[in-house]
């Protein structure tokens, strides 16, 4: 978006909007897990006070359309794995459960230096970007005679 003009030519206008959408609906999620997130609490029976003025239909209603989508993500994710015949990660499947409280720390905390410090770039060193290994690059892509 810094160029959001060759973005829209790039992508044209349903491109365009798509990207915004995934973009906006992947921090919206992550920032609205925490009221999501004391669901889990209620559904292995703990009453929290943030509930009781609910009604109790409204609520069995969000419990169950809580479960079914918690359901449906693994599910989803299941039917992935075995498209890409990598079902040996099956198991590691539930950890996708705590995916959305790190995100929601992630979306919260970027929120917050989009603000406090808006020229700032948490940046992550990565593989071949690393300059702890620039020689082995150098080696690595330096031409052989």
């Amino acid at each position: 978006m810094r160029e959001p003009v060759n973005l829209f030519r790039t992508l044209g206008a349903p491109g365009f909007i798509v990207f915004h959408i995934l973009f906006l609906g992947t921090f919206t999620s992550f920032a609205a897990a925490p009221l999501v997130l004391p669901l889990w609490a209620l559904s292995v029976g703990m009453e929290l006070q943030i509930y009781q003025n609910v009604s109790p239909l409204f609520l069995n209603a969000l419990m169950s359309a809580f479960i079914a989508t918690e359901i449906l993500l693994l599910v989803l994710g299941a039917i992935a794995l075995q498209h890409r015949e990598k079902s040996g990660l099956l198991m590691y499947l539930p950890l996708m459960l705590i995916y959305w409280p790190l995100g929601s720390f992630a979306a919260y905390k970027a929120l917050y230096e989009l603000f406090a410090k808006p020229m700032y770039w948490d940046k992550t060193q990565h593989g071949i970007n690393d300059h702890e290994y620039q020689g082995e690059i150098d080696r690595l892509t330096t031409a052989q005679d």
